[in-house]
């Protein structure tokens, strides 16, 4: 009888131990995984500041594009009104037997060019920040590597070709 009492609490003392050390390694375990989330909390909070940074700017060029196209269709809409350089140009003899020509590209067609460049621009912008939202989504459901963030080099300091802004510098957040 005494034996297996002294076999019983072997057993236990083993499984005791045994459970001990395995509480202390999911203690571990616990620990590490609620550090990572807070890692990845921080991330998440800093990529949602960049997309709200983003979608600010955003928001502020369509509406500078948009009192753009305003401006130039209010242009386009007053020459119309009014016979243009082109029409009086037209009328009017050079001397040498037929109507004189100008040498540079009518108004009208000045802001054409301008009114499809400045289309393009617009959508060039609206594609970076789709990429931005696209990158936000991403990492906000855990998919790709984001154990460091680091801005993608298809989003960090994305512009237009023939744009004339300037993109913010892409975001630094101090972790203090």
């Amino acid at each position: 009888m005494m034996a297996e009492m002294e076999l019983m609490k072997s057993e236990f003392s083993r499984r005791y131990n045994s459970m001990i050390q395995d509480y202390e390694e999911m203690g571990a375990v616990v620990r590490h995984l609620n550090k990572e989330l807070r890692k990845k909390d921080e991330e998440l909070s800093i990529l949602r500041i960049r997309y709200q940074d983003a979608m600010a700017e955003n928001d502020l060029l369509y509406e500078a594009f948009n009192n753009e196209l305003d401006q130039m269709y209010d242009l386009y809409e007053q020459r119309a009104t009014r016979p243009s350089v082109n029409q009086r140009l037209e009328h009017e003899d050079d001397g040498i037997g037929g109507p004189r020509r100008p040498s540079h590209p009518s108004p009208e067609a000045q802001i054409r060019k301008k009114l499809e460049l400045t289309i393009k621009e617009r959508n060039q912008w609206h594609q970076t920040a789709c990429k931005l939202a696209r990158e936000l989504q991403t990492l906000s459901q855990g998919h790709g590597n984001t154990t460091t963030f680091m801005p993608s080099s298809s989003t960090a300091g994305v512009r237009p070709a023939n744009s004339r802004s300037t993109p913010t510098p892409p975001f630094r957040h101090s972790m203090q």
